[in-house]
């Protein structure tokens, strides 16, 4: 897909005899990097919009926030004409893989979290007194008063 895309690219600076062509794109998700990344290694000129002014502009232009790709590509080529866009500068692998973790920890951080609701909602229902027994429900004394009534009621 890549390749049918610089294929394309070229075919339009060549119908069009542009001298200089700029990419614009926005950085979500990790598909934009993998694009990015292989277009900047073509020499290609690559720019980045920020998702927050594709947002505003979009809604501007029709006062409608509705999404469609057709939409979103002519937003951020108008976003890129008018200048509002930063240079995409090729980050070091050990900074991608430090993005990935990070995300990746924030995903599973944000999990743990609303696992940690659920199970607190659960014994609110079930065991209304529990918390003024137990402070914290993740104690060692807490899980085995828990574990005893889950199997009493089986």
């Amino acid at each position: 897909g890549f390749e049918k895309l610089e294929r394309w690219i070229d075919g339009l600076q060549q119908k069009h005899r542009l001298k200089g062509l700029i990419i614009g794109m926005e950085p979500t998700g990790h598909y934009g990097y993998n694009l990015a990344n292989w277009l900047a290694d073509k020499g290609k000129s690559v720019v980045m919009v920020n998702p927050a002014t594709t947002k505003r502009n979009k809604e501007n232009r029709d006062n409608s926030p509705s999404k469609s790709d057709p939409k979103d590509a002519l937003v951020i080529a108008d976003v890129v004409s008018r200048g509002f866009y930063y240079e995409y500068s090729r980050q070091a692998i050990i900074f991608q893989r430090l993005r990935t973790i990070m995300s990746d920890r924030e995903f599973w951080v944000t999990n743990s979290v609303r696992l940690q609701n659920r199970i607190i909602r659960w014994v609110d229902i079930r065991f209304p007194e529990y918390f003024s027994v137990f402070k914290d429900w993740t104690c060692k004394r807490s899980l085995a008063t828990l574990k005893n009534s889950l199997y009493q009621r089986t």
